[in-house]
C-alpha cells in the first residue's frame, strides 16, 4: 500500500509538495513526511484496531505533536479503494497548514534528530490535535 500511495506523492507531485519516505524522527519510522508542512502520513492495517497497537499509535502521535508534527492517518483499504479521496484529504491539509499563520512556520524547518531525546525544544501556542477536522481517524 505504502508503494501505491508513493507513485502519487514522490517527485512533487501533490501541488509541488515534497515527501520523504520512511523517514527517522526520534525513535519513530514515519511512512511518509513533508519537512515543509511538518506533515506525516501513516497508513493503518487491520493490526491497528488491536488495543495495544491503538495505545502505541496515541503514544507515537502525541510524540510527534510534540514536536510540531501533524499526524494524518488513513487505512490501507481507503488508500487502495479510494486514492483520489485520500489524496484530496491530503492536498487540503497541507494547504491549510501552510496557508495557517499561526502554525509550523514560527518554527525551524526539522524535528529533533537525537534519540532518546526527552523535552521537546519546540513549544507550540495550541495543540495540534484536531486542528484540521474531518481527515485523521
Amino acid at each position: 500500500v505504502e508503494r501505491f500511495l508513493w507513485k502519487f506523492l514522490r517527485g512533487k507531485q501533490l501541488d509541488g509538495f515534497r515527501f520523504t519516505r520512511q523517514y527517522s524522527v526520534g525513535p519513530y519510522i514515519l511512512d511518509f513526511y513533508c519537512i515543509d508542512a511538518r506533515l506525516a502520513i501513516e497508513l493503518d492495517g487491520g493490526q491497528h484496531l488491536e488495543k495495544e497497537t491503538r495505545i502505541y499509535d496515541e503514544e507515537r502521535t502525541k510524540f510527534l505533536e510534540s514536536h510540531c508534527i501533524y499526524v494524518l492517518r488513513f487505512w490501507n483499504n481507503e488508500v487502495i479503494n479510494n486514492p483520489d479521496s485520500v489524496l484530496e484529504a491530503i492536498r487540503s491539509i497541507l494547504i491549510r497548514l501552510r496557508d495557517s499563520s499561526d502554525y509550523v512556520w514560527l518554527y525551524p524547518p526539522h524535528p529533533p534528530y537525537a534519540k532518546g531525546e526527552t523535552a521537546s525544544p519546540y513549544k507550540h501556542k495550541q495543540s495540534l490535535r484536531g486542528y484540521v477536522d474531518g481527515y485523521s481517524h
